[in-house]
């Protein structure tokens, strides 16, 4: 678990500058780019290689970074709604990826 939360914080700060989302930037061949239709949405470990993590985790950590600049410069007054549930249903793919990542770790 430690070794994950380092390479977490390495990836972030990796990542920090470059908040563009498009659409997550994953190639349609990653396992890892959209939600799995597997039952409870168990990723697809047998289409899943090592190489998917890391750009999973890449774009997930600079989609997440997008949304919370999203809702950080939201001219609206800031309410449970616009702020705390917008954070929580934040970094979908970094959390996907990273949740992979970590039953295979």
């Amino acid at each position: 678990m430690r070794t994950f939360l380092s390479i977490l914080t390495v990836l972030l700060f990796s990542v920090q500058g470059h908040t563009q989302n498009k659409d997550n930037d994953l190639p349609a061949s990653n396992p890892l780019k959209y939600p799995s239709t597997l039952p409870y949405q168990v990723p697809p470990f047998d289409k899943i290689k090592d190489a998917d993590y890391l750009p999973a985790m890449e774009a997930g950590i600079r989609e997440q970074l997008a949304e919370i600049q999203k809702i950080a410069n939201n001219p609206a007054q800031p309410t449970f709604e616009n702020t705390m549930i917008a954070l929580e249903k934040s970094g979908k793919l970094l959390r996907r990826s990273s949740s992979a990542f970590g039953s295979v770790s």
